[in-house]
């Protein structure tokens, strides 16, 4: 497991070295060349590491080699790449020593009579080793176009932010706007009733005084009624006609 977060860690570091690389970077010797050749070799020990699990008879003599820096190789390419990062090669498999337990995927090295003074001087190189991957990690997240990434995250994040803020303006809007239709009904409708009632006063003015003429143009006398009598005699005056 472990083998496989180096390498993806690994992976990550390279493909920032390789298109944004800086002078910093390239000075200390931090090169993609190696880098790439470094991540190579770990992945033959990732593949080791699998086949170990089926053929450990196989490769024995493979893995007690990686314990040591390779002056020769059957492989060519190997061969290759190990004059270009033997450095590289080996501190990654202390790394890789140090990080795993003693009875995990190098428990049959005691076994064959590797002492223990080696494995723990790996285990403590391993330590230290994994302090400077973490500076690496470190170094990278210091790198100016990742901080430049990290700034337009937080520029998109406050951008979208505003959006949500808007669209809740907008949508409180939306509700006011809602509110003022429902009152601009409720006041239509009013004005409708009160309409309706002054049109119903008029009919009633308009048949009472309807009743008033029809009561003057019979010629009653109201003598019951005063209010009647006063409207009839108003009336009359007016047209100049007798009571009679």
């Amino acid at each position: 497991m472990v083998p496989h977060v180096i390498y993806c860690i690994g992976f990550v570091m390279l493909f920032f070295f390789l298109i944004f690389p800086t002078s910093e970077m390239e000075s200390a010797g931090l090169t993609v060349d190696r880098l790439f050749a470094h991540l190579w070799l770990l992945q033959d020990d990732v593949r080791i590491h699998r086949r170990s699990l089926q053929h450990p008879q196989r490769i024995q003599r493979r893995k007690l080699d990686l314990l040591n820096l390779p002056a020769r190789s059957d492989d060519a390419g190997h061969l290759r790449l190990y004059d270009r990062t033997e450095r590289v090669h080996w501190h990654v498999n202390v790394l890789i020593l140090g990080l795993l337990p003693v009875r995990g995927r190098y428990r049959h090295l005691h076994r064959d009579g590797l002492p223990h003074r080696k494995l723990d001087d790996c285990r403590h190189r391993g330590s230290r080793h994994l302090l400077l991957l973490l500076l690496l990690l470190l170094l990278l997240l210091l790198h100016p176009l990742l901080l430049l990434l990290l700034l337009l995250l937080l520029l998109l994040l406050l951008l979208l932010l505003l959006l949500l803020l808007m669209l809740l303006l907008l949508l409180l809007l939306l509700l006011l706007l809602l509110l003022l239709l429902l009152l601009l009904l409720l006041l239509l409708l009013l004005l409708l009733l009160l309409l309706l009632l002054l049109l119903l006063l008029l009919l009633l003015l308009c048949l009472q005084l309807m009743l008033y003429v029809l009561l003057i143009t019979l010629r009653l006398r109201c003598s019951h009624n005063s209010r009647v009598k006063f409207i009839a005699l108003w009336w009359c005056m007016r047209n100049n006609q007798e009571i009679y």
